[in-house]
Formats: C-alpha cells, structure tokens, sequence
C-alpha cells in the first residue's frame, strides 16, 4: 500500500514487467497495526478502487488472481471476512466491464494455524507455502 500511494509504484511495475497474470494479496496492513489503519469500509473501498484505476489503467486487460486476506487472530475475522467481500465484490464489478479481463480468487483465510504466522497477521514460511498452494489451485481452477 505504501508503494501504491506514492503513485508511481504499480503503473511503473507494470510497465516494467509486462505481466499478463498480477497475483494480489492486499489489505492486511490497512487493517493491521500500520498507519493509517482503519476498518472503514468507505475508506478501504476507495483504496482499492484506486488501486484498480492503476492496475486497469496500467494494463486495462490483465488478469487479476485475487486473495481473501489469511486471518489467525479471532478479533479480526469479521473485519477480514468484510474487506475480503468487498474486494472480491469490486473487482467482479471491474472485470464485468471489461470483457478481456479474468480473474480468480484465491481464499487464504482458510490459513488459520497460529504456526502459520510470524505475528499473527503476516504469514511465515510455512504460512506462505500453504499460501502458494492456494494461489496455484486458484489460477489451475480458473
């Protein structure tokens, strides 16, 4: 998110890299600890449009593979569950219009064993090789 908000990050990477396929994981953070946290959905809806007005306008055909955020802390399931949701909601919404566009979703919030996690939030190895499992079953199903 960071890197996004600079406003040169994704349309550079993408320019860069020429990717047909963006795998993308993202939110965790915004609803974590790191500043500036919120669990507004208003405020984490127009963050990931904009994010989607980058990435389509970078690239207005790429498939887009995306996760359901992974969740070990029980507090914030129904957080997580809601902005997973809503994620997956808009980028159907944005694939709808665009009839070159695919995309899959990738469910990491079945990844929900405390040794999965560095911190409670951020997977670790063993995490992220449940997490590859994952993406790879999504983009074979797609």
């Amino acid at each position: 998110t960071t890197l996004f908000r600079s406003g040169k990050a994704i349309p550079q990477w993408i320019a860069d890299h020429n990717p047909s396929v963006l795998l993308l994981m993202i939110g965790t953070n915004d609803l974590g600890n790191t500043a500036p946290a919120t669990t507004d959905m208003a405020v984490l809806r127009q963050r990931f449009t904009a994010l989607l007005d980058a990435i389509y306008t970078a690239k207005p055909d790429i498939d887009i593979v995306l996760a359901k955020l992974p969740h070990y802390q029980t507090f914030v399931w129904s957080v997580s569950t809601n902005y997973s949701n809503m994620i997956v909601e808009e980028l159907t919404a944005r694939v709808a219009q665009n009839p070159a566009r695919q995309m899959a979703v990738a469910d990491m919030s079945t990844i929900r064993e405390s040794n999965d996690y560095n911190d409670y939030v951020h997977l670790n190895a063993k995490g992220y090789g449940k997490a590859a499992d994952i993406w790879y079953n999504a983009i074979v199903a797609a």
